[in-house]
């Protein structure tokens, strides 16, 4: 259709493991998305607890929503809105610490590819499950 030649090409398929039972998910962005000068950076959290969804949520429910200031002394965190799904922050201070680790380092392993520009980003979905981070997929802001 698009006139590539067939042999000039590789397939792919990429398999992870299922998640039936998380005990949270979410998606960051790898940069304030509130501070367009880069003098505050930080990293935007959405993340639910469950399997509920953060980017498509039943009407009325609300998911953790912070920014997460990894690099600044303290690495304090900001919440912006809280799980309507559970009296507690969904995720604990070491599950932050875990994913800020995550983030910094895909931000920092992509950064060369868009020319260290401030707004740059990535889109990273995330889950919990087992007591463990695992990070599903990061892709361009």
């Amino acid at each position: 259709y698009y006139s590539i030649e067939h042999r000039d090409i590789g397939m792919a398929l990429l398999c992870h493991r299922s998640f039936p039972d998380e005990e949270a998910n979410g998606v960051a962005i790898t940069r304030n998305i509130f501070d367009s000068t880069g003098l505050e950076p930080a990293f935007y959290i959405n993340v639910q607890y469950g399997e509920a969804s953060v980017v498509l949520p039943d009407p009325g429910v609300t998911a953790d929503r912070f920014l997460y200031y990894f690099n600044m002394p303290g690495s304090p965190v900001v919440y912006l809105a809280t799980s309507s799904l559970t009296d507690e922050p969904v995720l604990s201070d070491g599950h932050i610490y875990d994913l800020g680790k995550a983030l910094d380092a895909i931000h920092t392993f992509y950064m060369e590819a868009y020319g260290g520009d401030i707004t740059y980003a990535m889109d990273v979905e995330f889950k919990i499950d087992e007591d463990q981070l695992w990070v599903k997929q990061a892709r361009p802001y």
